[in-house]
């Protein structure tokens, strides 16, 4: 590896990025946010943030990882997982990341949110330091597309325009529609043999990494945000703007306890929601080779929602 090279060009990954925190943190004694790995993921620019000594960024939870394009800015939730979509975005496309704590220079110390609202209002206090007014455009992956959705809901109500809410394989919270027994059986025990190899490969790999850095290792990923908490109690608004579900094509693939998540949020927003199906399965439509197809299409509905503009405000 050269010191020019792009860490995550390289193959390197969430799980790697946190270990890279942990030892320059140990070797220097010096706390580098994790965002900052995301942000300068090459050797040269990370011993240039080591060198200078500042610790403080100007930000807490919001991390650059294209800051120049004519494009609106994308703001999304909780997706330090989609690596691979950045490139395929293109070089117009302005992106920014939001993940609680992930800016901060010791998430050991962050302040726990106990509520998905107070949770979203910190991650709109922190988008407006980039972008102060709208029409905004946001997306977020899984639990984080809730984030993005009620983002969305307190935007509006406060008279600013949205005109893009994506979400990326989320269930809708409260809506939680069980599968039966015998077909979550089904599901786990009709992969193929290289399939469930993967699956118990990445378990044992994420446990080998909780056994090896222990207490060092939890603050980097959930940053003291109680995602589960929030997930649980959380009731969705309704919200009178458009939402896109991008939506896994091989739910088979994964152990799910969950019915498609298309079925509650028709239910919830109607006419208003747009389904778009991508190739892959929950964890997989953001990586190769599903990644291009859903860089596409969202690029797509990025485009639609700028020609159309927002929705009047009600």
């Amino acid at each position: 590896m050269r010191i020019a090279d792009n860490f995550f060009e390289l193959g390197g990954h969430s799980l790697l990025a946190v270990k890279i925190a942990i030892e320059i943190s140990k070797q220097f004694n010096f706390d580098i946010p994790l965002g900052a790995i995301y942000q300068s993921p090459t050797v040269e620019e990370l011993g240039i943030i080591i060198s200078s000594g500042n610790q403080q960024p100007p930000r807490y939870s919001l991390v650059s990882i294209q800051a120049q394009g004519s494009r609106p800015p994308l703001f999304a939730i909780h997706t330090i997982s989609l690596l691979d979509l950045p490139r395929y975005l293109g070089k117009d496309q302005p992106l920014y990341f939001l993940r609680y704590g992930m800016a901060a220079e010791n998430s050991n110390h962050s302040v726990r949110l106990p509520l998905l609202e107070e949770l979203a209002s910190h991650y709109i206090n922190e988008l407006q330091l980039i972008q102060p007014h709208g029409p905004y455009y946001l997306m977020g992956f899984s639990f984080g597309g809730i984030i993005a959705y009620e983002m969305a809901c307190q935007l509006r109500a406060n008279g600013y325009e949205v005109n893009f809410v994506g979400l990326l394989d989320t269930h809708l919270t409260h809506e939680k529609q069980f599968l039966p027994y015998h077909r979550k059986m089904h599901r786990l025990f009709s992969q193929r043999p290289r399939q469930l190899l993967t699956m118990v490969n990445n378990k044992i790999t994420d446990l080998i990494t909780f056994y090896k850095y222990g207490k060092d290792f939890w603050p980097h990923i959930y940053t003291g945000a109680p995602d589960i908490a929030c997930h649980n109690s959380y009731q969705p608004k309704i919200y009178k703007g458009r939402v896109t579900l991008f939506q896994g094509l091989e739910r088979d693939n994964a152990i799910s306890s969950y019915a498609p998540p298309e079925l509650a949020w028709t239910q919830h927003l109607g006419d208003r929601l747009d389904v778009q199906q991508v190739p892959g399965a929950h964890f997989d439509i953001c990586k190769e080779p599903h990644v291009k197809i859903l860089a596409e299409k969202l690029i797509a509905c990025m485009d639609k929602a700028i020609n159309e503009g927002c929705d009047p405000l009600s």
